[in-house]
Parts: C-alpha cells; structure tokens; sequence
C-alpha cells in the first residue's frame, strides 16, 4: 500500500508539474502535492525501505569492476611498473555485490520544493525546455515517412516555440 501511495504521488505530482499552462490553483495544488510528496518520500525511505535489501544490478557490478580496472591501469602507468594482480581479498570484495540504500540526499529530491517557485519565476518548463523542437522535428519526420514529403508540412500541425 504504501509503495502504491507513493507511486500515485509521484504520478499526480509529474503531472501537474508538466502542465504548459498553470494558473494560481493549479499552483496552490502543485504546491500542496509537492509537500505530501515530501512527507511520502520520508517515510518510504525510514520505513518500507528498511524491510528490502537491495544490491547493485549486475550491469552496476561489473561497471564497478571496470572503473578499478582502469584505475590500476592508470596507476601502473604513471608509476611505470605493471599492474599487480589483485589479491583473493581484492577480488572477492570486486565481484560482491554491494548493498545499495535509497538516498534522500540528492540534488533531484532536494529541487523539488522549489518547483512551484520556479515557476512562477521562470514560467513552465516548455518555454525553456527543448522537448518542443523535438516534437516539431519528430512530427515533420513522421509526416515525411508517411508520404507527404512532396508537399511541405502543414504548419497548423507543427508546434511553434513561442
């Protein structure tokens, strides 16, 4: 139940933040949402998270695995001597999984109080955001797929960045 609370937060919230137009209702209840959000994203993360034990992905281990390798490299280079080959401790603690925790200390989750504020400063994300000329050049693309490549377009379909 809970997780299910916290998904359909996250849903309510993603949505009111990517409306193009907001007025001070639409605000208010962004605002309003952010805070329970908030609140919902604490106690995920003191109580159900305590119940999982999560480990690092298969593709995250053998990432790890890399980095080090290159690393060694590196400073058996710059030393000018080859590369030892790591000890059993070395390699068993390389192949482990490690033991991943939710992290509520990230830039991402500490933004999100600010959104509102933003904007109501700025104004919303698709008059600096990019997603608009994307969707013009994917539109015209896919007209021009679907045989209207002769004729230009029909500007009345194609987006505008205003």
């Amino acid at each position: 139940k809970d997780i299910l609370d916290l998904l359909f937060l996250l849903g309510y919230w993603y949505s009111l933040a990517k409306l193009r137009m907001h007025t001070s209702f639409s605000l208010e209840r962004l605002d309003e949402v952010t805070s329970s959000l908030g609140r919902q994203i604490r106690y995920f993360a003191k109580h159900t998270c305590s119940k999982f034990k999560t480990k690092e992905l298969p593709s995250e281990e053998a990432a790890r695995g890399r980095r080090k390798a290159r690393k060694a490299a590196a400073k058996a280079k710059k030393t000018g001597r080859a590369a030892s080959p790591p000890s059993p401790t070395e390699k068993d603690s390389s192949k482990a999984s490690k033991f991943k925790l939710f992290n509520l200390l990230t830039y991402k989750g500490h933004s999100l109080g600010d959104y509102v504020r933003t904007i109501r400063f700025l104004g919303t994300t698709d008059s600096y955001s990019t997603q608009p000329v994307c969707l013009r050049f994917t539109l015209k693309h896919l007209l021009t797929f679907l045989g209207r490549d002769r004729t230009p377009a029909p500007e009345s379909l194609l987006p505008t960045h205003q």
